[in-house]
């Protein structure tokens, strides 16, 4: 038996007609346009941190980077007296005659960024437990966005500068009479003699709030690893961090790595620590970048976590705030480049500082003034890459096999052995943040692999962890 149309004629065949087609695309693009707006909409109103004014500083030339000199009379803008008060904290959030002046996000732009240690209100759940009071600049970092890349450039927390004519390291300029930015701003601009636009400023608390907000980061490890002060206690492969790890990663400064049986220290200074920091802006970079504008939960956990422990200079509007966050998303790892200050160990007085090379440094300082073009570091090195190459799929000889391959290359292996585990899915290359470039060539030699920045043996220029996908090739 069979079922007629009651009018007696037969129903058309779907046909995907071009206007359909159209019409599912103007619905797709309003829908994606409207969570859009909601996201922007849910910025404007989360990212409304802290401000602080910052009085600029104009910068001196740099003419030593190893001696301080006392400021002269007729300094522009003094820094605070010790004796001074420091500026207060204050907003500006309800003055309209605050709001500065527009920049456009294709002219050049420089941030001082800073992540500081201060232990208030900070919950016992994030394991720090070490007793510290007063207020510490943990990471210092000049960031240069000139609409198409990023370039980041860490300065030492422990770099020797001159502070009011006397001889300190660099984060002792914020806690004088502390929290003191200006100071801070002050003596960056000052040893370096690049002009800083704006001052940023972001707490152990907040880190981990953004983390956990973008649902964790992948950090890559090659061998088990712990810092017995930070907390950090980590298995072997590719970990998805929350915010409590991610921040013990930063914060490490005795790393440790588990090898053939016993702990390893691993670049376990405030060098190695900068190096760990700059692989973790990568992690949390890929991760922003994975998060979906339709997910408006974690968007907005990750826009309350920046708007409830940022602070920023008064000069910078929450509208460009807004901007800069969303135009940060649009960042690939190729969009940004690390630049590394050339530093050596001096004690003076019992007292252990990092001393910037002077002429190295001068130079990288002057890529940032726009004195230089391009990198400061010049053509990569004619040396071949020296090489750790490790099994992490348990197949039989396949380090010893792929260390082969390698060295046919050009490289040079240095090393064979087995990974911490051997369940790597994927070949991962590690080198260190400042040279991706050297991960790359790897990863075209080998076919296969992905780049990932990180912790390296002094010695080596990566370690190459030969995953399951090398298998069979």
């Amino acid at each position: 038996m069979t079922t007629e149309d009651p009018l007696g004629s037969d129903a058309p065949a779907y046909q995907d007609s071009e206007a359909r087609r159209r019409w599912l695309r103007l619905i797709i693009a309003l829908v994606v346009l409207n969570s859009l707006v909601l996201a922007g909409i849910l910025g404007w109103r989360l990212l409304r941190p802290e401000r602080v004014e910052i009085v600029p500083a104009e910068p001196r030339p740099v003419t030593t980077t190893t001696t301080a000199t006392p400021e002269p009379e007729d300094q522009p803008v003094a820094a605070p007296s010790e004796d001074t008060d420091s500026p207060e904290w204050v907003s500006v959030a309800d003055d309209p005659a605050a709001e500065p002046p527009r920049v456009a996000l294709d002219e050049p732009v420089t941030f001082l960024v800073i992540g500081s240690d201060t232990r208030e209100n900070l919950p016992d759940d994030l394991g720090v437990t070490d007793e510290l009071g007063g207020h510490r600049a943990d990471v210092i970092m000049i960031a240069a966005y000139d609409g198409l890349r990023v370039r980041l450039l860490s300065l030492p927390r422990d770099l020797r500068v001159g502070v009011h004519g006397r001889i300190r390291k660099l984060n002792a300029a914020y806690s004088i009479d502390g929290p003191n930015p200006q100071l801070l701003y002050e003596t960056v601009v000052n040893e370096t003699g690049i002009d800083i636009d704006y001052y940023i400023e972001l707490d152990f608390f907040g880190f981990a709030g953004i983390v956990d907000g973008l649902g964790g980061v992948e950090l890559y490890f090659p061998y088990p690893a712990r810092d017995l002060k930070s907390h950090l206690d980590v298995e072997a492969g590719v970990q998805l961090a929350d915010g409590k790890t991610a921040l013990a990663y930063a914060r490490s400064r005795q790393y440790q790595e588990f090898r053939d049986g016993t702990w390893v220290s691993v670049d376990a200074d405030d060098l190695g620590r900068i190096g760990r920091q700059q692989s973790l802006i990568f992690a949390m970079l890929a991760a922003a970048k994975r998060l979906s504008v339709f997910d408006m939960f974690s968007v907005s956990r990750v826009l309350r976590a920046v708007g409830q422990h940022l602070r920023v200079d008064a000069r910078l509007s929450d509208r460009q705030l807004v901007e800069f966050v969303l135009e940060a998303r649009k960042l690939d790892r190729e969009d940004i480049e690390i630049v590394s200050l050339p530093v050596f160990e001096r004690r003076e007085d019992d007292v252990s500082y990092l001393v910037a090379a002077r002429d190295s440094a001068d130079a990288v300082y002057g890529s940032f003034r726009g004195d230089l073009g391009g990198s400061p570091d010049g053509p990569p090195p004619s040396e071949p890459a020296r090489l750790r190459i490790l099994n992490g799929n348990g197949g039989s000889g396949e380090a010893d096999r792929w260390s082969v391959e390698l060295e046919d290359g050009g490289f040079v292996v240095v090393d064979v052995d087995d990974a911490g585990s051997f369940d790597f899915e994927n070949t991962v290359v590690t080198v260190r943040a400042g040279d991706l470039e050297t991960g790359v060539m790897i990863v075209d030699a080998l076919g296969f692999g992905e780049v990932t920045a990180g912790t390296l043996d002094e010695g080596l220029d990566a370690v190459v962890v030969i995953g399951a996908d090398a298998l069979g090739r």
